[in-house]
């Protein structure tokens, strides 16, 4: 019934624990599982902030470059558009 990919999840965990232990037991189980839940959620909002961060930087360097594309298509405008010599 416990298999080893289930040794991290607190609702395989919780369970094994319900169907095998009285209330002391169960109790320790309800509390490793909000252990697991509160480590989980932890671990995601540093995730979602690592995210947040990456966004911010992808779009000021999105702004950069159509800063530096119209500075280039103002440059390219100023060039003549001749074919090459070897026409």
């Amino acid at each position: 019934m416990y298999r080893v990919q289930d040794k991290y999840n607190p609702v395989a965990i919780y369970q094994v624990l319900l169907l095998q232990c009285g209330m002391d037991e169960r109790l320790t189980a309800l509390e490793t599982k909000i252990a697991y839940l509160e480590d989980m959620v932890v671990t995601l909002n540093a995730l979602v902030i690592a995210h947040g961060r990456e966004l911010e930087l992808l779009h000021a360097n999105k702004e950069r470059l159509e800063e530096r594309l119209a500075e280039l298509a103002e440059i390219a405008g100023d060039i003549p558009n001749r074919p090459p010599p070897h026409y």
